[in-house]
């Protein structure tokens, strides 16, 4: 495993490592803690840069048309970090053998655990095909979630139509 150690602001490090898997993830270490050697302890793990975090949701009318949706983009799909609400990841793992980590049911506060991994940086683009014909009980976290993906400018499909747009969006160098 190699590390590199650069000093940012504040007395703080930025901490890049390379593991065995030659997967390079970055963090931001507040201590820098030296003891002759290098030392990552108490460092915080941001992002994982190869992959980006994408999560997959559909409201149980709308869960056949994600399907086939994901259907059409597996080849693409495969190269993410996949998360989903429980049934959603049962739904497309089952189906299509996808490897969709569950966090969650919508309903049952599913919706605010993913708008609260948005506020930590934890998810790159959101897939959440949306039945606006029918009420929810919980529309209040349906609302939260869709303003703290704009607040955080983490692309939001709620649609096919802006889903295909999503998934096949490239990241911009920052």
């Amino acid at each position: 495993m190699l590390y590199s150690k650069f000093p940012f602001r504040g007395g703080e490090s930025i901490v890049f490592k390379c593991g065995r898997d030659k997967r390079l993830t970055a963090g931001v270490s507040k201590k820098a803690v030296s003891l002759g050697r290098a030392s990552i302890e108490g460092a915080k793990i941001k992002r994982t840069l190869m992959k980006t975090t994408i999560a997959l949701i559909a409201h149980n009318q709308k869960k056949t048309e994600l399907l086939n949706w994901a259907k059409v983009h597996r080849e693409e799909l495969v190269k993410h970090e996949l998360i989903g609400t429980s049934n959603t990841s049962k739904l497309l793992n089952d189906m299509l053998e996808l490897d969709v980590k569950a966090f969650g049911h919508g309903p049952s506060g599913g919706d605010i655990l993913l708008a609260a991994k948005m506020l930590q940086h934890e998810v790159d683009k959101v897939i959440f095909f949306i039945d606006a014909e029918t009420p929810h009980g919980h529309e209040h976290d349906i609302q939260t979630l869709i303003r703290t993906a704009v607040i955080n400018n983490v692309p939001i499909a709620l649609n096919r139509a802006t889903a295909d747009l999503v998934i096949l969006e490239t990241p911009k160098e920052v």
